[in-house]
């Protein structure tokens, strides 16, 4: 038997939003969850970095997307992503205490440990609200 690595070649983000800080990013994220309701919710940190995705799967929908697919190329429909200095496995929001939010480090993944890189050159830290980029 052979194995053999071969690392993705491309990800291409349909849309980026991005939040000033990791508090307002989880607020927006978690906005239509009722506060008695309980929950666990994922996310992602490497390098600075608070991040979640939406991807598009290979194969879905058309046969041009599995051609990218099996050439190495994915494509995430949307990306959201606020800056967080350290890493912390579970986050809790005090208004929404039957809510865990569990972050998992992602900095040595050879996908998305560049996919962090990328963010946190596109993260910047503006007077209010969000920013929204199509790319």
């Amino acid at each position: 038997m052979k194995v053999e690595y071969k690392p993705w070649e491309k990800l291409e983000i349909k849309a980026l939003t991005t939040y000033p800080s990791a508090e307002e990013f989880i607020q927006a994220a978690t906005a239509a969850v009722p506060s008695n309701a309980a929950g666990v919710a994922a996310f992602f940190w490497g390098n600075g970095v608070l991040f979640r995705f939406q991807a598009l799967a290979g194969g879905q929908g058309s046969e041009s997307l599995t051609q990218r697919f099996l050439k190495g190329e994915l494509v995430w429909e949307a990306v959201e992503a606020a800056p967080m200095a350290k890493f912390e496995r579970e986050l809790h929001l005090p208004d929404k205490p039957m809510l865990m939010l569990r972050v998992q480090d992602v900095s040595s993944n050879s996908l998305l440990g560049p996919v962090t890189e990328w963010l946190r050159g596109r993260i910047s830290v503006p007077q209010r609200g969000r920013k929204t980029r199509e790319t």
